[in-house]
């Protein structure tokens, strides 16, 4: 994702002003001329579906019981669980996250105290 890291750039670091040197782009065809930044309705269209495609940049959520199930979790808990959410593949490929477990079982624990005072 280097092009839309580089386009950031312009914008945020030098105020929307291509440098002289120019900008090598990874998968957009863009030639951008030293100057003001301009990015056209057909620009934009070409970013989408470089995005869409080329890309390969997918939104993934966490369904709403596995949320509320990581609002209750510890800071180590939330890390172990992050570190692995990252990793390619586990998503995709279904593969349980190995501190679910542990998890459940605290979360269980409390719920069965709670229940007992």
């Amino acid at each position: 994702m280097g092009d839309l890291r580089k386009i950031r750039h312009c914008i945020l670091h030098n105020k929307s002003t291509i440098p002289e040197t120019g900008y090598q782009f990874e998968v957009l065809a863009w030639k951008l001329a030293p100057g003001a930044l301009t990015i056209t309705a057909e620009m934009f269209r070409e970013f989408i579906d470089a995005v869409r495609t080329k890309m390969a940049i997918q939104s993934v959520s966490l369904s709403p019981e596995m949320l509320k199930i990581y609002q209750t979790m510890t800071k180590k808990e939330k890390d172990g669980f992050d570190s692995w959410y990252k990793k390619p593949g586990n998503k995709k490929n279904d593969v349980p996250w190995p501190g679910m477990d542990e998890v459940l079982k605290r979360l269980n624990g409390n719920k069965n105290n709670e229940e007992k005072s």
